[in-house]
């Protein structure tokens, strides 16, 4: 639903203290988010279209750049990416009337009296593993600190990184900057699903490092298609763990199955015409 929105572009200073805490992103946070509601008031909606294609014109930011400053804006919950068809959307919660205005300030001051902010997942996993509030920050921003974190964002998975971290700590394993960055890289080259097993070897081996198995069940299968529902999946590109099931994620869709991988892809592997020729090749 269309709402009317005001000329001025407002952000509430306690937004501007969250930004603070990022240090050299404070002004690329405000640049950011005032460019999506200065979008938002021209097309009278609170749910703009914004690619990042199009803040790349507006802005002349690299799409690294765009991607992790949109990040930590989902992160603080200012903004929601909304997907229609083809499309992505940008949901911008807290603007326009006063009354929402009005609640969102009223739901700041009730968190700032509790003396506490929600924080994010890695944060969060840190925290409830004993690890105090003051070093799990400085773990966060370490990580963030990370030169070409940005080449990396949306590769890895950032509560088995935690969960890694967490181990080193309770075993006095000393790490760095750039062990950091070395982790964050081998965890990228994987599928999420071997970057789960990754990080458990290691753990169950008391390794001192990160090492990438020797067999990656996951990966082999990259490329790969299926026809599950008379419809084609085509080109396997990650696999994720979630509550016992498995996640697919093939370049045109998403299937979640109880089925193992390599079940699955017994069950319902494809081979077109041209598609997997070169899978079919290594084979024999």
């Amino acid at each position: 639903m269309e709402q009317k929105s005001p000329k001025e572009i407002i952000i509430h200073a306690h937004t501007f203290q969250k930004f603070m805490k990022y240090g050299k992103d404070y002004s690329n946070l405000i640049a950011l988010y005032s460019f999506y509601i200065y979008h938002a008031n021209n097309q009278k909606t609170n749910q703009p279209l914004a690619t990042n294609e199009f803040v790349r014109r507006g802005l002349g930011w690299s799409l690294d750049k765009i991607k992790r400053i949109k990040r930590i804006l989902k992160e603080l919950g200012l903004i929601e990416v909304v997907r229609k068809g083809l499309k992505y959307y940008i949901r911008l919660p807290f603007i326009y009337t006063k009354r929402k205005i009005e609640k969102i300030l009223n739901s700041y001051k009730e968190k700032k009296e509790k003396g506490r902010e929600e924080p994010t997942p890695f944060l969060k996993y840190l925290i409830d593993s004993n690890i105090s509030k003051r070093r799990a920050h400085q773990i966060r921003n370490r990580v963030l600190s990370i030169e070409d974190i940005d080449k990396y964002q949306g590769k890895f998975h950032s509560l088995y990184l935690a969960r890694w971290i967490v181990y080193c700590e309770r075993m006095g394993i000393r790490y760095n900057r750039g062990n950091l960055a070395s982790w964050i890289k081998k965890m990228s080259s994987l599928f999420v699903a071997d970057q789960y097993n990754m990080v458990d070897e290691a753990i169950g081996r008391l390794y001192k490092d990160l090492k990438i198995p020797k067999n990656l069940k996951y990966k082999k299968y990259k490329g790969r298609s299926v026809k599950f529902d008379n419809k084609i999946y085509r080109n396997l590109e990650n696999v994720f763990l979630y509550n016992n099931k498995y996640v697919y994620r093939f370049n045109t869709g998403d299937i979640t199955s109880y089925m193992d991988i390599d079940e699955f892809f017994r069950e319902y592997e494809y081979y077109g015409v041209i598609e997997n020729v070169k899978n079919i090749v290594k084979r024999f």
